[in-house]
């Protein structure tokens, strides 16, 4: 998942967004919880299989974070003019740190995850034999794998290489980072090729490009989903809305808002055609924002609660740290209960374990992540 960047001066954090970051997090380690405990195999009979995957395995939910970082890197780069340096140390600081934490604690838990692959009752189940296929796949070209994954460029790697099975990352969350590391590599010229009075008209040639880009890269093989071209027209559409978000802030509050009806059927086209509804869910939240003052009002009532504010905070840490300590946890009630089943382990984990995990990603960003954001904020102020 995407850090949020961090405020500028002058710049207004949006505390939907923050909400909405929360939410997204929470979704993606409930979803990796169900996935590890063989809920997969389990689809009541009413949820169509198509929703269900869009539930379990939480895909909406990374592509909304991709689309709220193309949105928070625009916003950040409209602002005061912010060198090149200052901007990529600014931007490694966020999202290193903890990335590299996690990626140390997951690669130490290795043999705990081959173990927890080998006495799960539930092993034959879908995502669980996927997991257990990449164990073995790390188990034997384990350094290669770590020697692009340290730098966070495996997303760039050509299809099938390094062979036999292409990329398989230690830390499962982590292929949005090298994602997102690479939207970081070329942000700066994106918003550069978009200044001027038809920024608009930039921005939509600019999402066009990026999806022809998308279907090529599809065709060609790539089917990592950590690489930029698969996803660089969802940071668009964000920087796209961060256009229309300026566009609304700056306009006469009497002035008609006509964009709503249009945009959402863009939204439920765009659904249909990629099968997936993580526009639409953007959409509705990033109109509910924009067309009410009134912060109680439904959706930005739920968004603004102090729960969520915390989890969106925390979201970075939340997103990378759940995995390691999910496999922990899993290892746990396996040693005490082997014969347990997948729902039974999905609930203890959940009521005795999310607790937990929740309080250490706290920690981990008010210990980690916080203080070298701070860090990167001095630096990057010391290079403009």
């Amino acid at each position: 998942m995407p850090p949020a960047p961090a405020a500028r001066p002058g710049a207004r954090r949006i505390d939907e967004l923050e909400g909405l970051r929360g939410l997204l997090a929470l979704w993606v380690a409930l979803s990796h919880l169900a996935c590890l405990c063989g809920l997969d195999a389990l689809r009541p009979a009413l949820v169509r299989p198509g929703i269900w995957e869009w539930l379990l395995y939480a895909g909406p939910a990374v592509d909304v974070f991709i689309i709220l970082s193309g949105f928070a890197i625009f916003k950040l780069l409209q602002g005061p003019p912010l060198g090149y340096r200052a901007f990529y140390t600014g931007r490694a600081f966020r999202l290193f740190p903890v990335y590299l934490t996690c990626l140390a604690l997951t690669v130490a838990l290795l043999a705990l995850s081959h173990s927890v692959a080998v006495a799960a009752p539930w092993h034959a189940t879908g995502y669980f034999q996927r997991w257990v296929a990449g164990l073995s796949t790390l188990q034997a070209h384990g350094p290669a794998q770590l020697g692009l994954q340290l730098p966070l460029l495996h997303g760039l790697t050509p299809p099938g290489w390094p062979p036999p099975a292409g990329i398989v990352d230690f830390l499962p969350p982590a292929w949005s980072a090298t994602l997102e590391w690479q939207f970081y590599l070329v942000a700066p010229a994106l918003v550069a090729l978009s200044r001027g009075p038809r920024r608009g008209l930039c921005l939509g040639l600019l999402l066009l490009l990026a999806l022809g880009a998308a279907r090529l890269a599809a065709a060609g093989g790539w089917v990592y989903p950590g690489f930029i071209g698969l996803k660089l027209w969802l940071f668009v559409l964000g920087m796209i809305s961060a256009h229309v978000h300026e566009c609304l802030a700056s306009a006469p509050s009497g002035r008609p808002r006509r964009w709503g009806l249009p945009a959402l059927g863009l939204a439920a086209l765009l659904t249909w055609f990629i099968r997936n509804p993580a526009v639409l869910i953007w959409l509705l939240t990033f109109g509910a924002i924009v067309s009410t003052k009134n912060r109680g009002a439904g959706w930005r009532w739920l968004l603004t609660r102090r729960p969520l504010l915390r989890l969106g905070r925390i979201s970075y840490s939340l997103y990378l740290l759940h995995w390691p300590l999910l496999v922990g946890a899993l290892a746990l009630i396996l040693w005490f209960a082997p014969t347990i089943s997948g729902p039974a382990a999905a609930g203890w984990i959940l009521v005795a374990g999310l607790p937990l995990v929740l309080i250490l990603a706290g920690r981990l960003h008010t210990w980690l992540e916080a203080p070298l954001m701070r860090l990167g904020r001095r630096l990057s102020a010391r290079q403009v």
